[in-house]
This record gives C-alpha cells, sequence and structure tokens, in this order.
C-alpha cells in the first residue's frame, strides 16, 4: 500500500491567462536575476547555487548550427555522432572532481553532434553559454540491443539508451549555460521511420492500438548520490528531459525546458491547419499538445531532491513524482520556479513506494494545461 503522503504547498501564485499568452510566444520570459540567487533552505540542510569545477578538458565546436538545426549536418546515418567519442574519451580520462568542458570553436563552430553519453563518478560535463549539444537522429544508435528503438512495439520495451546517462555515480553532474537539443521534431535518419517520421511522429503512427514509442531520454539517473543539473537549457527532447530514479541527493538549479522551440514551431505556437503530427505524417509544426510524453523533471523514487530557480514549459507534466519501488520518494522540495505550458506539478501516476515530505515554495504557473 502506498505510504502517507505529506505535502506542503507555500506561496502558490499563477497570473491570468491573458497576461500569461502575452508572454509565452516560444522563448521563455525571464525575469532580471542576480549573479547568484538565494540559497534555498530544505529539511536536509541549505543549498547554494552549485560551484563550477575545475575543468580537466576543455574540448571546441566544429559544426555550425543553421538557424538553429543542425539537420543540414548530418542527413546521412554515417555522419550521425561525430563529436559522441571524443567527448566520452575525455569523460572517461577526467579525474574525481573535475569537467569536461564544450566550448564554442573558431567562427560560428558552437555545436557538437553526439550519440548517448555516459557520465562517471566525480566528473560533470559543462556545456558553455553559446554552444549547443545536439542529440543523433539516428535511432540505432541509441537501440540497446532491442532493435527497436525509432519505432512503436506492442510492449514496453525500453529499447532507448538516453543521450546522458549516470548509473550509480557519486558527486557527478550536468551544467553550464549552454543548451542540449534532443531533436524530437528532426526527421529520423535509420530505421523503419528513416526520413518519414521524427522522434515526436511515433505517437500518432496509426499502427495496433495501445502501441509504445521507443524513443530516448535526454538525462537519465539511476542510482547513485550527489547529482547536480544547473544552469542549462534542455529543449525538444524526444521523450521525458529528465529522470532520476533510486538518487539520493539531487539538485537541479537555474535551468529551463522547453519543448518545442521555435525551430519546429512558429510564434505563439499557431501552427497552420493540417501541419502538426495528428493530422499529417510527418509533422512539419508542433505544438506542446502535439509534443507528446515530453515531462519536465521526474524524481523516481528519490530523496533529497532540490528543483530551485527554473522555468519549464513542456507537453506534459512540468514535473512528475514517481514511487513504484518500496523505497519510496522522501524529501522533495520546488522553491521559485515558473512554469509555462504542462500539466503542473504532478504526484503519479507511479506511488505505491509512497510518497513523503514534498514542499513546494513559490511557484508560479503562467501557461496552461497543455492538453486543454
Amino acid at each position: 500500500m502506498p505510504g502517507p503522503l505529506h505535502f506542503a504547498m507555500h506561496t502558490f501564485r499563477q497570473t491570468s491567462w491573458m497576461a500569461a499568452s502575452a508572454a509565452m510566444s516560444l522563448t521563455l520570459i525571464l525575469p532580471a536575476q542576480a549573479a547568484s540567487e538565494t540559497a534555498v533552505v530544505t529539511p536536509w540542510g541549505t543549498i547554494s547555487e552549485p560551484a563550477s569545477p575545475p575543468v580537466c578538458k576543455q574540448l571546441q565546436a566544429h559544426l555550425t548550427p543553421r538557424d538553429g538545426s543542425l539537420d543540414s549536418a548530418d542527413g546521412s546515418a554515417l555522419d550521425s555522432r561525430p563529436d559522441q567519442e571524443n567527448i566520452q574519451n575525455a569523460i572517461n580520462g577526467c579525474a574525481a572532481g573535475q569537467a569536461v568542458k564544450l566550448v564554442k570553436g573558431d567562427g560560428d563552430n558552437s555545436a557538437f553532434l553526439s550519440g548517448p553519453l555516459q557520465l562517471k563518478s566525480g566528473v560533470t560535463l559543462w556545456i558553455d553559454e553559446g554552444v549547443t549539444l545536439f542529440a543523433s537522429r539516428n535511432p540505432k544508435d541509441y537501440d540497446n540491443g532491442k532493435g527497436t528503438c525509432g519505432v512503436t512495439t506492442v510492449a514496453n520495451q525500453d529499447a532507448c539508451s538516453s543521450l546522458i546517462s549516470a548509473k550509480n555515480t557519486h558527486s557527478s553532474g550536468v551544467i553550464g549555460k549552454g543548451v542540449i537539443d534532443g531533436r524530437g521534431g528532426s526527421l529520423l535518419t535509420a530505421g523503419a521511420n528513416a526520413n518519414l517520421r521524427s522522434w515526436w511522429d511515433l505517437v500518432y503512427q496509426k499502427t495496433l492500438s495501445n502501441v509504445y514509442q521507443q524513443k530516448p531520454r535526454l538525462i537519465q539517473v539511476s542510482g547513485g548520490t550527489d547529482f547536480v543539473i544547473q544552469g542549462l537549457t534542455l529543449q525538444n527532447a524526444p521523450d521525458f528531459n529528465i529522470v532520476t530514479d533510486g538518487v539520493t541527493g539531487v539538485t537541479v538549479w537555474g535551468i529551463k525546458i522547453l519543448n518545442p522551440s521555435r525551430v519546429y514551431s512558429v510564434e505563439g505556437y499557431h501552427c497552420p491547419s493540417g501541419s502538426t503530427p495528428d493530422q499529417k505524417t510527418p509533422g512539419t509544426c508542433f505544438t506542446p499538445e502535439t509534443v507528446k510524453n515530453t515531462d519536465g523533471f521526474d524524481p523516481g523514487q528519490s530523496n533529497k531532491v532540490l528543483l530551485a530557480y527554473s522555468y519549464i514549459s513542456t507537453g506534459d507534466d512540468n514535473v512528475a513524482i514517481k514511487s513504484s519501488r518500496i523505497s519510496g520518494s522522501r524529501d522533495l522540495m520546488f522553491a521559485h520556479n515558473h512554469f509555462y505550458y504542462g500539466h503542473g506539478l504532478s504526484i503519479g501516476s507511479e506511488t505505491n513506494g509512497g510518497v513523503h515530505n514534498v514542499s513546494v515554495v513559490d511557484l508560479a504557473a503562467d501557461g496552461r494545461d497543455s492538453q486543454d
């Protein structure tokens, strides 16, 4: 049976939809911020904005985005992940307590293109301001051995690895003022849906009923302690943006999540009739209503979790607290956050392990449910 739920709600504010819609085109409208935000007092201690670790290796970008897209660089599946090996080797060679930093290169080179990356204990991936880490759109790069990443299946196979994974790590993270772009609206380049559908189109594929879409997440943290995600913009996730599973000590600070971005939509999400994936395959324009299963932050059976000073606009839950195992989820605080499109802050749907001690402080909801 689920354990008791202790939910403390402090200071929730919601603007009118008229005012919210004026602020919500496709760019998050952010207030002026001080160089460092005020520390957050949690039941497990006072947490300040995480400090950046020293850099063990710096990698320069060699690719140039065009109008925010990298589709011109990887039309061939053979060109899907030119930077993956260099980034992974740098992570593997970095000592604990240090970071691999992705920085701009010569001229307009500001993009990295990679398939799945695996973090290790003590090492941080730092994406610098002005730099974008683009995800491969080749499903074969993510396939974890089941052979079905990038298609729909009758059973929930969990066939795709995440873009960034951390398994049983300690004191690791992903930080910086840069961008991680999952390219959810770009056509896939390999497999049964090559040049036919994007990750987001899979939801609307007309096959058997109750099918599952095999898509990668952006960041998956499984087990371990003290993981930090700070400063980044995460956008266009094929599936969930951030998931923690069985982690003790999670600090997510000052991030922005946006699904979809302007690259895959138009001003105000006013897509022309017949252009969205529920009306056309492949879709050529996307809205929050048509980027399904793009949860912002899902802490599952995790403890001592803080989400602070962050901005989330997405096509599903802004936050979904989950607990599917006996260990449960305990001590979670959400402070000084701002939600745009999305379902809001949800508890569930899996709660059979129990959810305890949830605090929400200063949550502004300036949007509407993405399914309205």
